[in-house]
């Protein structure tokens, strides 16, 4: 195979994907919130003169340019032997997803060592060893792969996901590295998006606390994508149009509505009166020029 066969393949296709051009979109719950320890607050404004309101918001903006390195989920399907005739095949019977796993760079306030204990906190608590809610702390996570102008071309969610494991940060006099952490994080299931999709996708991830519910599906609908979802748009647009109902808007509607009505039985008439002024003009123009 030739070189420029390849090279026109590649440049067909956009391109070489780079493993360093990705984005991470998430937010932790806003349950993680309330485990945060208030003594952690006082020392961060002790110890950082430029510490304010944004050192305790979990900002998704900063938490993907603090991640350093992140794993697209696995899949793989379990298969058992069967043996009808002489040779044996395998047959799936479910699938398995991987945990993935996700390495952050650590600031000076330990942001995302904190955030993620926060989060873990919500999970567990290991003073009074107590579960929490899965809704409660479980958040969507996207991963994109980016182009060369930083946009995506492949999405990854990662639905109800949450840490399983923080792993341990090892201090050292030998050398001056910057401090890391890896976490892994669990999930229900991964699905694959298109970019405008994922697009959609990041924009609710990046949002705690499921404010934004329905804006995915009703972008993927502007867009024209499957269809699945219209059920979702639908009921969300029914709500919206009970609350308007309870406003008082039938009333409103009735009223122009009337209004039209009035205008439409009234054109006639005027329609009528616009005729019969015409033909007295022309009337007036055959008698002064004398036709007949």
């Amino acid at each position: 195979m030739s070189v420029d066969k390849i090279k026109s393949v590649i440049a067909k296709r956009g391109g070489l994907a780079r493993n360093n051009r990705f984005n991470v979109i998430m937010t932790p719950p806003t349950q993680a919130f309330a485990t945060i320890d208030p003594s952690t607050v006082v020392g961060t404004l002790l110890t950082n003169k430029n510490a304010g309101i944004q050192n305790f918001i979990y900002d998704p903006r900063d938490i993907a340019i603090l991640c350093e390195q992140v794993t697209l989920p696995s899949r793989s399907f379990p298969t058992i032997d069967y043996q009808a005739d002489k040779q044996s095949n395998k047959f799936p019977y479910t699938n398995i997803d991987g945990d993935i796993t996700i390495h952050f760079i650590v600031t000076n306030d330990y942001y995302a060592k904190v955030m993620f204990d926060d989060w873990m906190s919500s999970i567990v608590d290991v003073e009074n060893y107590q579960l929490g809610y899965k809704d409660d702390y479980a958040v969507d996570i996207v991963i994109q792969q980016l182009n060369q102008d930083d946009l995506p071309v492949y999405g990854v969610k990662l639905e109800k996901a949450y840490p399983i494991e923080v792993g341990v940060i090892a201090l050292n006099n030998t050398d001056e590295e910057f401090v890391r952490i890896t976490v892994t994080l669990a999930y229900d299931k991964y699905v694959v998006e298109g970019p405008i999709s994922s697009t959609a996708s990041a924009f609710k991830a990046a949002v705690p606390n499921r404010l934004l519910d329905g804006l995915p599906e009703k972008i993927a609908a502007k867009f024209g994508l499957p269809p699945s979802t219209e059920g979702e748009t639908r009921n969300r647009l029914n709500s919206v149009a009970q609350q308007a109902a309870n406003r008082g808007l039938p009333r409103k509607i009735q009223q122009t509505r009337g209004n039209l009505n009035r205008v439409s039985q009234n054109r006639p008439k005027k329609l009528e009166d616009t005729i019969r002024r015409t033909r007295n003009r022309l009337d007036e123009v055959k008698r002064k020029f004398k036709l007949k």
